[in-house]
């Protein structure tokens, strides 16, 4: 299978009319295309972090159930858990430069 950017997929499935069910099955065949969650994995964390302006003690399920994912299989996925321990700390610096430039203009 074609390693597919996750918005590309995301933005195919909601533009056809696909279910999600559809999305979750191809999301789920692109991960096993990425054994150590620096492409598809890190990508679409990114993402549903972002979108869900997820914060620290925030419930990670909120991320996670759009994904059809579960923190047991994150877990117990190293390139699952890779993916989102890469993307966190991304998403955690990007929040911090903002806060930063705010507070210096």
């Amino acid at each position: 299978m074609t390693l597919r950017s996750y918005q590309e997929m995301k933005r195919r499935h909601l533009e056809e009319g696909m279910g999600e069910g559809a999305f979750i099955a191809e999301l789920h065949e692109s991960i096993k295309g990425d054994p150590t969650g620096r492409g598809i994995i890190y990508e679409m964390f990114l993402h549903e972090l972002t979108q869900s302006e997820y914060s620290m003690g925030s419930n990670l399920a909120q991320v996670l159930e759009p994904l059809g994912l579960t923190a047991a299989r994150v877990h117990n996925t190293p390139a699952l858990f890779n993916g989102l321990k890469m993307a966190m700390e991304d998403y955690v610096d990007d929040l911090e430069a903002a806060q930063e430039e705010m507070l210096s203009e």
